[in-house]
């Protein structure tokens, strides 16, 4: 008698977006849903920090400028709290500001305007298909070197 296992299909990665513009959170929410991920909103960056220590998000988009917080102090305390999940700054300041991966500490960096969109669903599809190694120490590759 043969036995069938039903293919077990893995769940959608799970993204939260943090910002103040309820507008485009709804647009964006719809975009990225439509490319099947599973998206939670929050619209202060402490709403956004609470639902990250209750649910392990696989990615987190965040807007840079917010009331009452920096973009770049709400990436240090995600940081804190989750070092591996993948961030993503969206900014309609990213020229004026001069905005990178380096100086915001996020793992990409969009502005916004026409290809926004297209830039987030390539940015959100690249970071969670890359494997995030952990940062190198020395004492770790030393270990490692010992090892060989």
């Amino acid at each position: 008698m043969a036995t069938t296992f039903a293919a077990q299909k893995a769940p959608p990665p799970q993204i939260l977006l943090i910002g103040n513009n309820e507008h485009g959170h709804t647009a964006r929410k719809i975009v990225l849903e439509q490319e099947s991920f599973e998206v939670s909103t929050a619209s202060t960056p402490e709403q956004g920090l609470a639902k990250l220590r209750q649910t392990g998000f696989d990615l987190v988009i965040t807007g840079f400028n917010m009331r009452g917080s920096a973009g770049t102090e709400v990436i240090a305390r995600i940081r804190a709290e989750r070092p591996n999940v993948p961030i993503i700054v969206l900014s309609s300041m990213v020229d004026a500001l001069g905005l990178d991966e380096k100086n915001t500490g996020a793992d990409a960096v969009i502005a916004k305007g026409a290809n926004e969109v297209a830039h987030m669903i390539r940015a959100v599809k690249r970071l969670l298909t890359k494997k995030k190694k952990p940062p190198q120490t020395p004492a770790g590759q030393r270990a490692r070197m010992a090892a060989s």
